[in-house]
């Protein structure tokens, strides 16, 4: 069973040490040394022909490389590399997605949130994501808590996938991450005092109603043969699904989320397999896996059938002994460890030289530089690149001369992939590209020598879309719909694109950090009383920024050069602190200007904003030399440190010394070391790999082992630190029903037996049913109705009916829950959904409305729906009838998956009937109730869901799932009248099509408007959509909304006790409308068709027709779904489901037979679509 926690903290830290018992499965888990990687083209070959989707390609790769080391990773407290093998990490993978489809936590289209240094862990979640159709939202672990946190909201993160090392830091943001309702911590090697106190931030911080379980727990619960794979375009998922989501804040400072779908993983993994890669893959993994390198190096690996290593500590400190050890093939280096391993190649040089002698200083650097390749680099780097910002020259050479070739840089961003290699266009990728004239950075077309503007750019694997950001997304795209790359570009002579400058007050730093000037400048300024006007600088060949100070006038007359500037480094210091900036936001030093920017002096435009070009021009070259001031001093610290650290010193001194040399001298001496020991190394402007060389050196001088871990922790000053060093140098379970405690966890067979209502209700609801007023006290026609679902297609035109019913009672109400944040948010929700391009549909909703509805905000399936108790008290007193419409549509989740939404949802529907009053209960089910069941024979309405089967498959197919939640409830129903008398009215619906009168109401999503939709877009149509002739059997089932939702209104309000079952269905089995009639109705509409005689060959034409479609297009079309028409219908008849009852009900209420489908309907289908513009109108109007 999997463990899954919550309630006391006690409780849950006990579960977590039971589970941490080491249960990892050795299976393929081995200490020795890898299989080595080989290249395999005829492999490579199998793979890339082996489906049209992602998670086909990497089920067939980890066939393929079964017995090969996919992984190699280390436990925490060892020193050795633990090899996996691809079936072994496929075995993880279905595992984990077994467990979590099996408890229902994560369910296809769900979103997962992982949070984490790259791991085993992080890329087994983010594959078992794609294999059960889930959308992987890589969380950035560098950004602050308050933004993971907004991250997670706008995904709307239904499970969060998290290491032990971020929960500290997101524990405290974590109870408003609501949607989240599962959290699975990693880190199962980690000590057990460390994940107990994880354990109880987690416990204390939770969102309400969360499970808190680890990913052991789920890998050891789940059983990877019962994992369902999740393909696009089949059993009714999309051709094109969201698959990833991965937030930037690119060029604003609010994270915005690139939608990755099918297509693009697709085209991306298919560029790689076809790319004819030439050497085995063998990689170091130390790439965060929520940056686009990252994720693309990995796939890059186990799709080649190579080997991805992952760094020993997320520190980064065990980079450069890891590196030595892994032997890369390949390996992408950012500019940031381009320039410190350049660094350490230095400071090498330099010990060596000194000890050696300056006369053979040449042979030394070469003997140094051949020991950095073979050693410190593996020796079998065969393909590097570097990426995100440009490396400096003198870096570029060194890195060249390495590794004994160029290596690529390459450029691209988040959005649009890949587009340059060393400055030139890539072919395979790019589109098309162009330079957009910017006038406001002197950049045109028409420049001398070159021409320079911002570079626009299509691709072939570019996002078209931030989620759930339209203004972002429109921002992104000019009206030619090419993507704004936001750099300005010089174009040479012979093509090679060079950058120069960012479009916006953007700067993305050598660490690949981007940060927003303007915002920086307008947050320095407010926050300062010494500041009067900021100009920030930075460049992509540094980590840092520089600025430009010009100081309130009152303050400049007061105080001293020196009092000055310290005064603004405290101040600037102070604003970092209070709002939480990263270190790469704070300016590490900056130039006092006392002539303030104005319009005079050109340095504000005329609207009054910073001219941003005139003030590089101004100040670009004293700030550059600052920069190689600061670098210049940086060195000779260097050099000044390594001499003082070999001799004597106080811990202390040597620290100061270190950070010298991390720094510059200004950031350990004078007025700005008296204010660093307060501040944590993200304050000093310190990132991770320069934290790697810090402690590293403090390491080496005093002769201990500080973790570069413990200089990151944000809780950690300069003066903590010191004190460290001088320390080391001195010597619960949810309340209610669950589907395992009503199930006893069989997901396979349901049996009724299973289904009583004791299970569901306690004590206290069987004693206030039988105290309640008994049924027969119901007045004879319902005066206060109460309806769930309201909001949906159905739901809408019940709600039309059941006020147009109450409108004739002095005391008539209807009474919607429906979700929303509050009462007022539910309401307008509501009336959204009537919002249609027939005005007159929303005016009927407001005349029939107005006084007579009541919406409440609520969720069926939390106790009470989720409303106060004196709301609760009131329903139950006023209520006499309900119709419970509402429940989770989707025809690929199996029965524990629907279980909360559609039994448990249900369950609360009946405490209302039964609690102060007896209420009538309708409900609406589906014919689908006997999908998986063997019944050859016509399905009676007499046949109530104990009548059909004992038992019912849980899963099993399309549908099957969704049917059984609704047979289950149907089970409990009829105990429900049984046991305490309560009327009940069940009605199997069939297919429901659109109104026959309001313009426009039509449900886009279902086959038949997809199918209609896709015979017009193609033209294409086959003679017969059936094997054979059916004869009279030739019948399509469908009837049109405004037709169901008067039967079963009417019927529901007149049923005042026993118990019926109703088939609201299309009875007339011998009408001869057929899809091949309604095919022929499309036709004499002015549509003009192609007919094919054979089915085969109008498939496939229809299948790549519909492909060839734009993607909006491919969306409304049967695209998604095409599989449904590879083959023709079968011969036999549809199974019929008996509705003599139902047709009674229609001739005696409202006078009328059933109707059939005729021409005139389906005219006005194509209308609706034609209205919606989903359709273009026929030559002949309709």
């Amino acid at each position: 069973m999997i463990s899954m926690m919550s309630g006391s903290a006690m409780s849950l830290i006990n579960s977590i040490r039971a589970t941490f018992s080491d249960q990892r499965a050795n299976r393929g888990v081995t200490k020795s040394h890898s299989r080595g990687a080989r290249l395999d083209t005829a492999a490579i070959q199998r793979i890339a022909n082996s489906g049209a989707t992602s998670v086909e390609i990497l089920d067939k790769l980890f066939s393929e490389y079964a017995d090969r080391t996919a992984f190699g990773y280390c436990e925490p407290g060892t020193s050795a590399y633990t090899n996996i093998t691809y079936a072994a990490v496929w075995n993880r993978v279905k595992a984990l997605a077994a467990a979590w489809q099996q408890a229902g936590m994560v369910s296809r289209g769900n979103f997962v949130g992982i949070s984490g240094f790259s791991s085993l862990d992080w890329a087994t979640a983010d594959l078992a994501c794609t294999y059960s159709g889930a959308v992987t939202v890589p969380l950035p672990t560098n950004i602050m808590a308050e933004d993971v946190c907004e991250i997670i909201k706008d995904a709307e993160c239904a499970a969060l996938v998290i290491s032990l090392q971020e929960v500290p830091a997101l524990a405290r943001v974590l109870a408003a991450c609501t949607s989240i309702r599962t959290i699975i911590v990693m880190g199962s090697g980690s000590s057990a005092a460390a994940r107990v106190e994880a354990f109880e931030l987690l416990a204390a911080n939770k969102p309400p109603g969360c499970f808190i379980t680890t990913f052991e727990a789920l890998l050891a619960s789940g059983d990877s043969s019962a994992a369902e794979m999740v393909v696009p375009g089949k059993n009714g998922w999309s051709q094109d699904p969201i698959m990833t989501v991965l937030y930037t804040s690119g060029s604003s400072g609010r994270p915005k989320g690139a939608v990755y779908r099918e297509h693009i993983l697709y085209g991306t993994m298919m560029d790689i397999l076809t790319g004819q890669p030439s050497n085995p893959c063998i990689t170091l993994g130390f790439m965060p896996l929520n940056h686009l390198l990252g994720r693309v190096g990995l796939f890059k690996a186990l799709l080649t059938g190579g080997q991805t290593y992952f760094l020993r500590s997320p520190s980064m400190s065990s980079f450069f002994k890891d590196l030595q050890e892994v032997r890369p093939t390949e390996i992408v280096l950012p500019p940031r460890v381009c320039t410190l391993l350049y660094e350490n190649f230095v400071e090498e040089l330099e010990t060596i030289t000194q000890a050696n002698g300056s006369a053979d200083a040449a042979k030394l650097r070469k003997e140094l530089i051949l020991r950095f390749r073979t050693e410190k680099l593996g020796g079998r780097i065969v393909s590097a690149s570097t990426g995100g910002a440009p490396n400096s020259p003198d870096v570029t050479a060194w890195l060249n001369e390495v590794l004994g070739f160029p290596i690529t840089n390459n450029y691209g961003s988040t959005e649009g992939g890949l587009m340059t290699l060393d400055g030139k266009i890539v072919p395979s990728k790019v589109l098309a590209y162009k330079l957009v004239d910017v006038p406001e950075l002197g950049y045109t077309a028409a420049d001398q020598p070159h021409p320079r503007g911002e570079l626009r750019i299509k691709t072939r694997n570019m996002i078209s879309e931030y989620h759930k950001d339209p203004k972002a997304t429109a921002e992104l795209f000019d009206e030619e719909g090419y993507l704004k790359t936001g750099d300005a570009m010089e174009q040479t002579a012979d093509g090679t694109l060079v950058w120069i400058d960012r479009v916006k007050n953007i700067l993305k730093l050598s660490q690949g950090e981007y940060v927003c000037v303007s915002q920086l400048e307008v947050t320095y300024t407010a926050s300062s009383q010494a500041i009067r006007q900021l100009f920030i600088y930075g460049n992509s060949l540094r980590d840092y920024l520089l600025a430009v100070v010009v100081p309130t006038q009152e303050l400049a007359q007061k105080v001293s050069p020196a009092e000055l500037r310290a005064k603004v480094r405290v101040d600037i210091d102070r604003a970092a602190v209070q709002k939480a900036l990263q270190g790469c936001e704070i300016p590490r030093d900056f130039i006092i200007e006392m002539e303030p920017f104005s319009k005079d002096n050109h340095l504000l435009t005329d609207s009054g904003k910073p001219a941003t070009g005139r003030l590089k021009k101004k100040y670009g070259p004293a700030l550059e030399a600052l920069y190689a001031e600061q670098e210049a001093r940086a060195q000779e610290q260097l050099r000044i440190a390594r001499q003082e650290m070999a001799g004597s010193g106080s811990a202390q001194e040597r620290v100061m010394q270190a950070l010298a040399a991390a720094f510059g001298a200004s950031a350990a001496s004078g007025n700005d070391a008296d204010s660093m020991g307060g501040r944590n190394w993200a304050q000093l402007g310190g990132d991770s790999m320069a934290a790697v060389q810090f402690a590293r050196r403090v390491s080496n001088a005093c002769g201990v082992n500080l973790p570069a871990s413990f200089v990151l922790d944000k809780s950690h000053t300069v003066d903590s630190i010191i004190a460290r060093v001088k320390e080391l140098v001195s010597g619960g379970e949810p309340e209610g029903p669950t589907f395992q405690s009503v199930h006893s966890g069989d997901t396979k067979m349901i049996r009724a037996s299973d289904l009583r209502l004791d299970r569901f209700l306690s004590e206290a609801d069987m004693a206030g049913a039988a105290a309640a007023a008994p049924a027969s006290q119901l007045p004879a026609e319902p005066e206060v109705v109460l309806l769930t679902g309201a909001n949906g297609f159905l739901g809408r035109f019940l709600l039309l009916q059941l006020l147009e019913r109450v409108a004739d009672k002095a005391n008539g109400r209807v009474i919607a829950v429906v979700r929303g944040s509050s009462d007022e948010n539910a309401a307008q929700r509501l009336r959204t959904a009537y919002e249609s391009v027939d005005a007159d549909l929303m005016d009927t909703f407001d005349a029939l409305s107005s006084g007579r509805l009541t919406v409440y905000a609520g969720d069926l399936a939390k106790p009470q729906f989720g409303l106060e108790d004196a709301v609760w008290a009131q329903l139950s007193s006023e209520v006499d009838t309900i119709l419970h419409n509402g429940a989770l549509v989707n025809h690929a989740f199996t029965y524990e998956q629907l279980f909360e939404p559609n039994v448990l949802g249900s369950v609360e529907v009946m405490r209302l009937a039964l609690n102060q009053r007896k209420k009538a209960l309708g409900f609406l089910s589906t014919v689908g109730v006997v999908a998986g069941l063997d019944h050859p024979e016509a399905v009676l309405e007499s046949e109530d869901g104990p009548s059909l089967c004992s038992e019912h498959p849980g899963d099993g197919g399309y549908a099957v799932g969704y049917g059984c939640s609704k047979w289950a409830v149907e089970v409990l129903l009829k105990e429900l009248h049984e046991a305490h008398g309560i009327p009940v009215t069940m009605f199997r619906c069939g297919m429901i099509l659109s109104h026959s009168r309001f313009v426009g109401q039509i449900n886009p999503t279902d086959f038949f408007t997809r199918l209609l939709c896709s015979i017009v877009y193609t033209g294409m149509a086959p003679k017969t959509f059936y094997a054979e002739p059916r004869g009279n059997q030739e019948h399509f089932d469908g009837l049109p909304v405004d037709f169901v939702s008067k039967i079963i209104t009417t019927t529901a309000l007149a049923e005042r006790s026993g118990i019926s079952t109703y088939h609201v269905v299309n009875p007339h089995w011998d009408d001869k409308v057929s899809l091949d009639a309604i095919v022929n109705w499309v036709e004499s509409s002015g549509y003009k068709l192609q007919r094919f005689e054979d089915y085969g060959e109008w498939f496939r034409k229809f299948k790549v027709s519909l492909e060839n479609l734009e993607r909006p297009l491919q969306a409304n079309s049967s695209l998604p779904i095409i599989h449904q028409w590879e083959k023709p219908l079968s011969q036999t008849p549809d199974l019929k489901f008996d509705a003599a009852q139902l047709r009674k009900k229609a001739q005696e209420l409202t006078k009328k037979d059933i109707p059939s489908l005729d021409e005139a309907f389906v005219r006005q289908n194509l209308r609706h679509l034609a209205a919606l513009k989903l359709i273009s109108p026929p030559e002949t109007p309709l």
